[in-house]
Formats: structure tokens, sequence, C-alpha cells
């Protein structure tokens, strides 16, 4: 059942984009980064083509910490990021990376993982962590049932550490129609997670609560919502 709270914003977040779109295609729904008038206007809250050297990606991943992950590309400090974290935990040898988030401030997180229902790997990695006791690579344990094409769920969700700042991280899985994975927090910002082979994952500095995560279709309607609880 969708909570009222994230239904209510998620349904502006629809409308804002419809009325975006003005007289133009109605199949072609109008990015809503580009529309909802809750993000702040600045280069760290805007989505990034993949920088062609590595130069350029590596200084988005130290730049400041955006709403919108960007793809890394396989840029050599992405390579040895995750060179780092298979070897903090040998059982990840093998296991395709299904998804990287990257929103800068050096931190970047994997999932490892076959499919939604395998086990899978999730590794938190710095651009500037000097060794393998830096990485923390935790196991991410599937429900025992596939996921449902428009469902989402959450496997981790947590305030810890994250390369000497606090932070909250948020990994699941989604189901195959959904098109973007939206964090609602509690202090009415919104949070886009990464996707990727079924499975999703954010982070985003502090504490503050999501009061729900949600996951929308091509249309930007909500599909699927999930209320996280801290342990």
């Amino acid at each position: 059942m969708i909570g009222p709270a994230l239904a209510g914003r998620l349904a502006v977040l629809a409308v804002a984009t419809v009325l975006a779109g003005g007289c133009g295609d109605a199949t072609t729904p109008t990015d809503p980064v580009s529309t909802e008038p809750t993000f702040p206007a600045s280069p760290g809250d805007a989505a990034t083509p993949t920088p062609a050297s590595t130069t350029e990606i590596e200084a988005i991943l130290r730049g400041d910490w955006r709403r919108v992950p960007f793809d890394p590309g396989e840029d050599a400090t992405v390579v040895r990021l995750a060179a780092t974290c298979n070897a903090a935990e040998p059982a990840i040898e093998g296991l395709p990376i299904a998804l990287m988030d990257a929103r800068g401030r050096g931190r970047l997180l994997l999932v490892y993982a076959n499919d939604p229902m395998s086990a899978a790997f999730e590794c938190r990695a710095g651009v500037d962590f000097a060794s393998v006791a830096d990485v923390v690579v935790r196991q991410l344990q599937a429900f025992g049932e596939p996921i449902a094409a428009d469902s989402i769920d959450v496997l981790e969700y947590e305030s810890a550490e994250l390369g000497g700042e606090v932070a909250t991280v948020a990994v699941g899985r989604v189901g195959a129609l959904a098109a973007k994975v939206i964090a609602n927090l509690s202090d009415e910002t919104f949070v886009y997670g990464s996707r990727g082979g079924g499975w999703w994952a954010m982070w985003w500095p502090g504490t503050t609560a999501a009061g729900g995560i949600g996951a929308t279709d091509t249309h930007n309607l909500v599909i699927g919502t999930v209320v996280p609880e801290l342990p």
C-alpha cells in the first residue's frame, strides 16, 4: 500500500512532469529532475553524462554530493575500487557488478549479484581509501521469492560512517517495470537511486529519514513503495 506522504509527493512529481510536457508527445515524459521544484538549482544536483576522461570522472567522484547519481563507466578509478572490493571479500570473485552508485564525496557503492534472487554483496569504497581494511563489504540476503515486476523492497537501510562522515545507506531490489527509484526524505527533498540487474542503491549525507522509497514507471507514476525502518 502506498503511504500518503510518498504518494502525495510523487503525485506532485508526476503532475509537474505532465504539465512541463505541454502539448508535446505524451508518450515521452519530461525528466522530473528538470521540473521538480524541491531540487536546489546547483550543479551538484544535476544529472551528469559520463565524462570522457579519467581526470574528469575522478573530479566528479571527489566533488559535491548529488541527489542524482552519474554513470562513471569503466573508468580506471572505478576499476581500481572494484578490485579493492574483490580483495576485501573473496566470495565476490566471479560475481558481476549489478550496479554502481556514484554521487560524489569520494564514495562509490557497488552491488555484486547474478540476479535479484541470489545472495548479493554491497561494497562501500572510497577514492582515497588506502587499503582493503578501509572497504566495507556486506552480504545482502535476498528474500526467498522473486520481486514482482511492479514492486520494490529494501534489504539494507542504516545510518553509518561512510568515509569519515555519517550517512544513510539504502539498498534493495526493484521490479522490471520500474524506470526510477526515488526516496522521499522527511525534509521534503528527494534522492534518486542507481539501478541495475534488478537492484537499486543510494546514500545521502546525514541521518535524515526516508518517509518512503518508491518505484515509478516511464510515465513517472508510482508502481510500488516501501517504508524503510532503521534497525
